[in-house]
């Protein structure tokens, strides 16, 4: 049978990657063998990248993936395929369930011949080995659901405290702001920010033009804001920042869909 490592890409916001790694952990395909996960590939940078990589070897073409895209719409998965043994490699972008983009190349570990000379390299960089008739693929190893969470959770606090921190470094560049107002709506399963708006001690708005300011901002508040503020009606409201004070008072608002039922007879 066919081996295949395979790296799959969840991008979407962090409770909506989370929900996809426990399911795929705790219901895991017998034929998945795992090399281990990313949880976040910028934890270093003090930022969420809104991506959590998957690595993991199957027996065959990994079955299961358009059923996990299915489930969980949130979520776009990006998925590298290699077939080992042929050698190729399969790109396949899925959403929703349903392949939103595909194509597939020969790896040539040659370097000669080919429009793809020399891609074997640069896979093998990718996925963290190097050809395997030479030995170097990493191993499989066992992953469980209660170590996952508990990865989660501690990853997740160092990025509170890198993300705060990161905020306070650009707020000092910038000392007439005293306070920091945003409105952030988590409606539709994409929740984003609406607007930063930057007070003086006056309580006057400033003109500030720093993207990355703006960007430590947004990434501060997806860090603090409860778990899965974004999903289905999701939650709305502002966040207000001290900047002496490193503090924020936040008005959070959750929507709640209302199902109406009336039940009788008629002739």
């Amino acid at each position: 049978m066919q081996e295949y490592h395979n790296r799959v890409t969840i991008i979407g916001l962090p409770h909506a990657r989370l929900e996809v790694v426990r399911e795929t952990l705790a219901n895991k395909q017998p034929m998945w063998e795992w090399v281990g996960i990313t949880i976040n590939q910028e934890a270093g940078r003090g930022r969420d990248s809104g991506k959590t990589v998957l690595d993991f070897y199957s027996r065959g073409f990994p079955v299961g993936l358009d059923e996990l895209s299915a489930t969980f719409p949130a979520v776009t998965l990006e998925c590298e395929l290699f077939d080992i043994t042929a050698p190729l490699l399969h790109y396949v972008t899925m959403g929703a369930g349903a392949e939103i983009d595909g194509r597939t190349e020969e790896v040539n570990w040659e370097g000669e011949g080919s429009d793809n000379a020399g891609n074997g390299d640069a896979l093998a960089r990718a996925l963290g080995g190097a050809d395997p008739s030479a030995g170097g693929h990493p191993k499989a190893t066992e992953m469980k659901v209660d170590d996952f969470i508990r990865r989660w959770e501690e990853e997740k606090a160092e990025h509170k405290k890198r993300a705060k921190s990161a905020l306070m470094t650009l707020l000092t560049g910038h000392p007439g702001i005293a306070k920091v107002q945003v409105k952030f709506d988590g409606c539709c399963d994409s929740g984003q920010v609406e607007s930063v708006a930057y007070l003086d001690g006056d309580q006057n708005e400033r003109q500030v033009q720093d993207d990355e300011l703006q960007a430590a901002i947004e990434d501060c508040l997806y860090a603090f804001l409860p778990d899965g503020w974004e999903i289905n009606e999701g939650s709305f409201g502002t966040v207000e920042i001290d900047v002496a004070t490193m503090t924020a008072h936040v008005v959070f608002n959750r929507r709640v869909e209302e199902v109406y039922t009336e039940e009788y007879d008629t002739e």
